[in-house]
């Protein structure tokens, strides 16, 4: 069996790996968006409203926000920026929120992670033309590798 064998059957190793790479690429991008715009709304909202401390927190309908189901989890990405402020003395603030605390737990942001919670939920070049023009380049990118190598390959670069 030589190389371009791999190449020239219907359902190729090359097709099924260059279309997971490109599925693996548009599925990051959308998840992008997705947290870029939808999550990273809580962190822009603390920012701007300054709740930086257990003090000044607020809780997502203060907000005019909806709480996210990824604030439950003190595992989250969001949690490891975003605190909650414990409702009562003695309470831990890395706990996990049932769905009822969620919705009355005031969030901060502390002053340490602005920075960082801000590069990473910054929105500004994350919209929605350019997830779908990525999506059309991956799709072309992902078209032309599987047209193109195999004729590559013909070349016999990899056979003595």
């Amino acid at each position: 069996m030589n190389v371009q064998s791999l190449w020239q059957d219907a359902g190729s190793t090359l097709e099924k790996v260059v279309l997971a790479i490109a599925l693996g690429f548009i599925a990051g991008a959308i998840i992008m968006l997705y947290n870029k715009r939808a999550v990273g709304k809580l962190v822009r909202e603390l920012i701007k409203r300054g709740a930086s401390s257990p003090a000044t927190a607020l809780t997502a309908a203060e907000l005019g926000l909806k709480p996210r189901a990824s604030l439950k989890s003190p595992n989250s990405a969001i949690r490891k920026l975003v605190r909650a402020a414990p409702a009562k003395e003695g309470d831990s603030p890395d706990r996990a929120l049932s769905s009822a605390e969620l919705a009355r737990t005031r969030f901060y942001l502390p002053e340490d992670d602005r920075i960082r919670a801000e590069l990473r939920y910054d929105a500004k070049n994350t919209t929605l033309p350019i997830v779908i023009l990525t999506v059309i380049g991956v799709g072309v990118a992902a078209y032309l590798c599987i047209r193109y190598i195999p004729q590559l390959l013909e070349f016999r670069l990899f056979e003595e």
